[in-house]
């Protein structure tokens, strides 16, 4: 696409010996509302878990980010590819950003001033008050996760892999449940 860009200036140029490429994922967020609302003793009580059944071979670590919406208020990372992000408003803000070059009040500075033709921040709230980060945090959260499909589930070789995912230590990190915290606790805000 950027050999289509507007102008110059926006074209990207990759020299012939940068001849390493990667594919890039990106993740389904249906059910992600659901991560949010994990506590945070609950993800660290599950990294202290991994290293009393491991022997200290396994533990995962959770590190502590900066909520955007709440300036001065940190939480468990959750979201990202790296846990960056403890808030799916923060994730959504900073995605917009970076992946979509929108500005917007919790990222208001463009990474890049090349071709800009519109000031900042870009996404405005509309007549309820809300930008668009907010509606589609607002969807997220109000997303499912997609339901186990039984039939499949019951198959030879599903059964066979659920046994192999016990036996060599894969629920060690991927828990088969984790229960939320209840509803209107913790620092999440608007």
């Amino acid at each position: 696409m950027n050999d289509r860009a507007i102008g110059p200036q926006a074209q990207e140029t990759i020299p012939a010996t940068e001849n390493i490429r990667t594919l890039r994922a990106a993740l389904n967020t249906l059910g992600d509302g659901f991560v949010e609302a994990i506590d945070d003793s609950t993800l660290k009580a599950i990294g202290e878990r991994q290293a009393e059944e491991t022997g200290g071979r396994i533990h995962g670590e959770a590190i502590e980010v900066s909520i955007f919406e709440a300036p001065g208020q940190t939480r468990v990372g959750r979201f990202g590819w790296k846990d960056q992000h403890s808030s799916l408003l923060s994730f959504i803000a900073d995605a917009y950003l970076n992946e979509m070059g929108i500005t917007n009040r919790l990222r208001p500075k463009d990474v890049t001033t090349v071709l800009k033709t519109t000031k900042d921040p870009e996404d405005q709230p509309d007549d309820i008050g809300l930008a668009d980060i907010d509606h589609f945090a607002q969807f997220i959260r109000g997303t499912m996760v997609p339901p186990r499909d039984t039939t499949l589930a019951a198959t030879e070789a599903a059964l066979q892999g659920q046994q192999l995912f016990g036996r060599i230590g894969c629920s060690t990190c991927h828990v088969q449940s984790i229960t939320t915290a209840p509803a209107g606790t913790g620092p999440r805000k608007p």
